[in-house]
């Protein structure tokens, strides 16, 4: 390969390649056989020779992915031509079996024309012909070739492991719009692949760039990296695609989950939050009790999402610790955490779709799909405190900040209920007078 780099091989060599050095030493080597190599070349067949001669040329590999190259050019150029050819035959053969019929029903009715039978029967052939031809072109059309399932990039092809021959390979794989738990088993930490090749990618190289994750990549461009994914995750490339095809094949795969991250059953709850925390903002706008009162919500968020499985609880952190990172150059790339969470919001939070009122019901808490995301991508490392793993739910307790927000009357009893909701009327003496008693009656519980 660096010889053809340099210029010091032909790139327009076929099966006689020219002799470089490094290829006549090696040919020197095995000239000591003598007979024995002739009688072994003479038993190999045309296409052995052509392998024998390509693996002893120090660029065999890539003068084979040229010809390859070439010949696939060419095949495409055929096919193209006849399916053009086709199309103008078939148009051609419509208008011939317009016309013959027009010219036949005429022919017919003129009982005294001479050789009106002449006429009546060079209709009727061509009426054949044409017919004919539309089945030919109709039996062409419809033959499909099967692909081999195979996709290989330029920079693996001289490592390929995956031998053609007559074995089987491997199928593709299922990975859009498949159920979450059974991606997440291929993955040892419960993240998916694709989720943390494509975040991987995008942090690389694309944190800076305007719009990422606003503006969507060409279709064509995102529906071939779909299908490069599909083959294997072995087999994708990502460091020549543009970052907008990157970050639309992520919010593609998770749009077409099934389920969501956050699952369907905390759907009523994670809007309930977002309802308090969208009225304390409201209410409270330049009271000095605002942080409190959104803290409050932010544990309330931590403590439900510890109710969800393990591989959607480590999805949920990576990908929210994503988020963070990009929110992060929102000067250049003009996406903070509220932009990041109108995209996301109706991703990661939505309802179970089962009629047009649950549609409907969706689009009135979009504005609370959005906030919830933007909430988690603000307060991730409070939410989440730096775990990748869901902490045990069973015997809970609640840390000395969400312990001193919660009412008095529901700190030991219901402090994992996230429907309830403190009362606005509270001030900050009362929380804190709520806290002392609260303290008072567990240490007498203890007692």
């Amino acid at each position: 390969v660096s010889d053809f780099l340099m210029g010091d091989v032909d790139s327009g060599s076929g099966g006689e390649l020219s002799q470089t050095r490094r290829s006549r030493s090696f040919q020197n080597l095995t000239a000591d056989s003598g007979e024995h190599e002739e009688l072994a070349d003479s038993e190999l067949s045309p296409v052995q020779r052509v392998d024998r001669a390509l693996q002893q040329n120090d660029s065999g590999v890539e003068s084979a992915l040229l010809y390859a190259k070439a010949w696939s050019k060419y095949a495409r150029d055929v096919m193209s031509w006849v399916e053009k050819r086709l199309g103008l035959d078939m148009e051609c053969a419509k208008g011939f079996a317009r016309m013959a019929e027009s010219a036949k029903a005429v022919a017919a009715q003129q009982d005294y024309m001479p050789f009106r039978g002449v006429y009546v029967s060079a209709f009727e052939n061509e009426l054949d012909y044409s017919q004919s031809l539309l089945q030919t072109a109709t039996s062409l059309q419809t033959n499909k070739f099967m692909q081999c399932s195979l996709a290989c990039h330029k920079k693996c092809l001289e490592t390929l492991a995956i031998q053609c021959g007559h074995k089987k390979l491997q199928g593709r794989l299922h990975l859009f719009g498949i159920d979450f738990s059974q991606a997440a088993k291929n993955s040892a930490d419960g993240v998916p692949f694709i989720i943390r090749k494509c975040t991987s990618e995008i942090e690389s190289r694309a944190l800076n760039i305007k719009g990422i994750y606003r503006l969507n990549g060409a279709k064509s461009r995102v529906e071939k990296l779909c299908q490069a994914f599909e083959n294997g995750k072995d087999l994708v490339e990502l460091s020549d695609l543009y970052p907008h095809d990157i970050s639309n094949v992520l919010k593609l795969y998770l749009r077409q989950l099934p389920e969501p991250l956050i699952l369907y059953r905390y759907y009523n709850d994670i809007i309930g939050l977002g309802k308090e925390a969208q009225s304390i903002r409201t209410d409270n706008t330049h009271s000095p009790s605002l942080g409190v009162e959104l803290n409050r919500v932010v544990f309330k968020i931590r403590d439900l999402l510890r109710r969800l499985p393990p591989a959607h609880y480590r999805t949920l952190h990576f990908l929210i610790t994503h988020l963070h990172r990009v929110s992060e150059h929102a000067e250049e790339n003009k996406m903070d955490a509220r932009n990041l969470g109108i995209i996301f919001g109706p991703t990661l939070i939505k309802p179970r779709q089962l009629d047009a009122d649950v549609s409907l019901s969706s689009l009135v808490d979009y504005p609370y799909q959005a906030l919830m995301v933007e909430l988690l991508i603000q307060h991730h490392r409070k939410i989440f405190d730096g775990q990748l793993s869901p902490a045990p739910t069973t015997n809970l307790p609640l840390s000395h900040c969400s312990q001193s927000l919660l009412d008095l009357k529901e700190s030991s009893k219901s402090h994992k209920r996230f429907s309830s909701v403190l009362p606005s009327s509270h001030s900050g003496d009362e929380v804190r007078d709520t806290h002392t008693a609260s303290r008072h009656e567990g240490r007498e519980d203890t007692a």
